[in-house]
């Protein structure tokens, strides 16, 4: 397909380099994002810190990465997660399952105190375009991700969120932005 299309658009530079073997036409336009639609709270909350995902079954089984550091959170904080589209289990950690819906995702994500993006390192998701992260922080809420693909380039560390590459750094990225969250 690429081979034979006129021009090809990707949303990042490791996919345009791939596209690149086979089309002399390749341009990058990074994952876009609603801004009517997401946009960042506008009233403080309450309660237990809310660590917010949002996604799909597909990607579901990827919370599985945060299961040690959750394990270890839960005895720290006063933690409840949320999953938006998926199924998830924590035998320490209180979980909310959230069935998506088109309308009533944005107003989810922004009771979010954290929103996470974890993901193994492999070819699919080198090639994925941080859409969560983007929906995150669109709606004004902090991202701890995964350092994997372009996640790095959009989550600017220490600004937006952390990006992460193992247990220890979800904890330590985690419990910066619960301190921040908190005062």
């Amino acid at each position: 397909t690429a081979r034979g299309a006129v021009a090809v658009t990707t949303v990042n530079a490791y996919l345009a380099e791939w596209a690149r073997n086979y089309n002399a036409d390749v341009s990058v336009i990074p994952t876009p994002v609603d801004t009517i639609v997401y946009r960042p709270r506008a009233v403080e909350r309450s309660g237990p810190l809310v660590i917010g995902w949002s996604g799909s079954s597909t990607t579901a089984p990827y919370l599985k990465l945060l299961d040690e550091a959750l394990e270890v959170l839960a005895g720290r904080i006063d933690l409840v997660v949320h999953v938006i589209g998926g199924s998830y289990a924590h035998p320490r950690a209180a979980v909310r399952l959230i069935p998506w819906r088109l309308d009533t995702e944005p107003s989810e994500i922004a009771c979010f105190d954290i929103g996470v993006l974890p993901e193994p390192d492999d070819p699919w998701t080198r090639g994925k375009g941080a859409f969560k992260a983007l929906l995150y922080m669109a709606s004004g809420v902090p991202v701890v991700a995964s350092a994997i693909g372009v996640n790095s380039e959009v989550v600017a560390e220490g600004t937006v969120g952390y990006c992460v590459s193992d247990t220890a750094g979800w904890i330590r990225a985690i419990e910066r932005l619960a301190a921040a969250e908190r005062t």
